[in-house]
């Protein structure tokens, strides 16, 4: 069941945060948000309360004072796209998509039986067990253990826009699984499904700007665990398929099942990519999604609470007692930050108690330096 905690999180994916993890901010506001119905107004109502109650100044700002600043900061933010933005249940918009991603890819050439999608409570026999957000069960799973072949989405891991890219993903699954499902799905056909199902089948439908973010979010998660972290290298390798190939590259991989997949995948894991696949068909937008994705996007360009926080009053020519003043932290814990910041990030250079070179404006924008949560 969806609450306030999971409308929230869906105006987390239509904004631009500062945080490093998903995870680690899904963990410090689902307590706070998910006695809540899945509504505006309560929701927007309790940020502007938990707003005023991390604000509050008890003295001089420590690292959890900082971290409460940050995430207030990030919570105004969320506040606004929630006031802009529709944020649809995915039990029901995930049915919606699903035949929208159909017509998208049916348009695209692609051949694959009718999609099916499952929202459980617990994954079919011998999968019951995995604490997984979903998975696609294929034709050798119906063979072997009785499975309706299909997406299969575990109802507590339900996130708006979230739940509704990954749709796209395992609808990926189901294509190439169609073809050879004797086959371990795994590896390059997972990079393959994140960048061509999440990020242009899912950018069709969803936009291209909402899929940016969620990549971002999802796959440059701080905290993510390894066999995620895994999924975005293998979507890097995807993504040099389609820098060599194009869109018809991916697609005739896609086509050709797993035995081609496979065959890409090694030959790339040794350096070798003169592969067996056509050319043709870069798309502009599509191109630059990829290239924010797998590029520019430092993922370790981040630093504790504090030192985020330090960061922004950090600039060239002032001193420690200075930026001490103006951010209402010890000069000892002043030091400490910029400490962290030159020898961990390289953003600030300093002479003795003064920043004598900053980088901080260049990353700030952007929220390129992230804050550990």
């Amino acid at each position: 069941m969806v609450d306030g905690f999971h409308y929230l999180m869906g105006g987390v994916y239509c904004t631009p945060c500062g945080f490093a993890s998903i995870k680690g901010f899904e963990d410090f506001v689902r307590p706070r948000f998910s006695d809540l119905p899945f509504d505006c107004d309560p929701v927007v109502e309790r940020i502007d309360s938990l707003v005023c109650e991390l604000e509050k100044s008890a003295g001089e700002v420590d690292d959890e004072g900082a971290l409460n600043l940050l995430v207030a900061a990030d919570l105004r933010r969320i506040q606004g796209a929630l006031r802009a933005h529709s944020i649809n249940d995915p039990n029901q918009s995930m049915k919606a998509n699903l035949d929208r991603y159909e017509v998208v890819l049916r348009d695209l050439g692609m051949q694959f039986g009718r999609p099916r999608l499952f929202i459980v409570d617990t994954f079919p026999k011998p999968y019951d067990k995995m604490d997984w957000t979903a998975t696609s069960p294929d034709k050798a799973d119906e063979k072997d253990y009785g499975i309706t072949p299909g997406n299969y989405f575990k109802r507590s891991h339900l996130i708006p826009i979230r739940s509704d890219f990954l749709l796209a993903h395992e609808m990926t699954h189901q294509i190439i699984g169609e073809v050879n499902p004797n086959l371990l799905g795994r590896g390059l056909e997972e990079g393959i499904a994140v960048i061509f199902g999440e990020l242009f089948v899912g950018a069709q439908v969803l936009g291209a700007e909402l899929a940016g973010l969620y990549a971002d979010y999802h796959w440059h998660d701080r905290r993510a665990s390894r066999g995620n972290k895994l999924y975005a290298q293998y979507s890097r390798m995807a993504a040099t398929v389609y820098q060599n190939h194009g869109l018809d590259g991916i697609m005739a991989a896609i086509r050709g099942g797993r035995d081609t997949i496979k065959a890409v995948e090694r030959s790339y894991l040794l350096g070798n990519f003169d592969v067996d696949l056509p050319s043709g068909n870069w798309i502009d937008w599509y191109t630059k999604v990829l290239q924010k994705f797998t590029t520019t996007v430092m993922e370790d360009l981040v630093v504790s609470p504090l030192s985020r926080y330090i960061a922004t009053h950090a600039a060239a020519g002032r001193t420690v007692a200075e930026i001490a003043a103006l951010a209402n932290v010890s000069p000892h814990k002043v030091s400490s930050s910029l400490s962290e910041l030159e020898q961990d990030t390289v953003t600030v250079m300093l002479d003795g108690d003064r920043v004598a070179y900053s980088d901080i404006n260049l990353l700030l924008p952007g929220h390129s330096l992230r804050y550990e949560i």
